[in-house]
């Protein structure tokens, strides 16, 4: 096959919406919209949704794609433990196309752990199968790589391609605010248990003097104290100025396989701080994060408060490190995989 041909691509697992506020729609539209710009004609297919044009991207159903007579070029589906995607993985083989997979931790210790009896038995029939079925099976972090092995056989052949960060630079400079002034920031789903929301809280009652946003989707039941607050999500430019104006942005999960907002944070050059619990977690570190083991929450309220008391200024991230999961690179990569299970 010509290199540069262009490929008909299936994105499988996305919502609506590239404003949908998870880490997988993130991935799934930034993907999809580079391609369509590079010339590949790409269909997002969600669970439901009226077909439509969104840019350069169709925006169609599983049922729909599910009784299409032509098939794409290659399926690229995201998650896993859908029964949907389990049933166009035998359509696509049946037809002989190629289908590649991004659990995007999905297999993750802590989410098997937590399956009942029915769950476990269709992993093991059904899931397990579609993994060793695919054309390529493609890990977040090189950690969620062992996950995937584990589960669906050591023999597997795994790539490793990070999720594409897109953080759109603000249209005009921003302002040099009041480093006392300014908030530490969560971006994500509002959650309790698993984002760690809870740690953040903790920690804030132990800095009253910090102020904390917490923008997201979701809602809280309990107390919160004086100085956290939830607002809606943000998007876009408004994103992109919110974090170049914050703080600081905190990110606590108890297991996480990548974690996008801290990788959009770092490009746009402010102090993070990330728990140790992530799969990204020493990559972090030696790039310049601030990583909490979490442990003693009282020891990590000094080291938090000590570290932005110290850090007013931008963090000089390693560079080598960010450039990994420029939506270019990360493109070329995915397309690349594409291409070989075409072949």
């Amino acid at each position: 096959m010509d290199r540069r041909m262009t490929l008909t691509i299936w994105h499988v697992g996305g919502e609506s919406s590239p404003q949908a506020v998870n880490g997988v729609n993130s991935a799934v539209w930034a993907l999809a919209n580079r391609q369509a710009e590079e010339g590949h004609r790409v269909t997002v297919i969600c669970r439901r949704t009226f077909e439509r044009h969104l840019g350069g991207v169709v925006v169609s159903t599983y049922r729909h794609a599910i009784w299409m007579r032509r098939f794409p070029d290659v399926i690229h589906m995201h998650s896993v433990f859908v029964p949907q995607q389990a049933l166009l993985a035998l359509l696509a083989k049946l037809r002989g196309v190629p289908y590649v997979i991004t659990p995007h931790g999905g297999l993750m210790p802590q989410i098997l752990e937590r399956h009942g009896l029915a769950k476990r038995v269709y992993r093991r029939i059904v899931e397990r199968s579609r993994l060793r079925g695919a054309h390529g099976i493609l890990a977040v972090a090189f950690r969620e790589k062992m996950d995937i092995q584990s589960f669906a056989g050591a023999d597997i052949a795994v790539h490793v391609i990070p999720n594409p960060v897109e953080t759109p630079r603000a249209e005009s400079p921003v302002e040099a605010l009041d480093p006392e002034a300014q908030e530490v920031v969560f971006l994500g789903r509002i959650e309790r248990h698993w984002k760690g929301l809870d740690r953040v809280i903790e920690l804030a009652r132990l800095l009253p003097e910090i102020s904390f946003s917490f923008y997201g989707e979701g809602g809280w039941s309990g107390d919160l104290p004086q100085n956290v607050k939830i607002r809606p999500p943000i998007f876009g430019e408004q994103k992109t100025r919110t974090l170049q104006r914050s703080r600081a942005l905190i990110h606590l999960p108890r297991w996480e396989v990548f974690g996008i907002s801290v990788i959009e944070a770092m490009r746009a050059g402010i102090p993070v701080i990330a728990s140790r619990d992530m799969y990204l977690a020493d990559e972090l570190e030696s790039s310049g994060a601030l990583v909490l083991d979490l442990v003693d929450l009282q020891e990590d309220a000094s080291v938090v408060r000590e570290a932005l008391r110290a850090g007013r200024g931008r963090p000089p991230y390693d560079p080598q490190f960010l450039a990994k999961f420029d939506i270019s690179t990360v493109t070329s990569s995915t397309v690349a995989v594409y291409r070989d299970a075409v072949e």
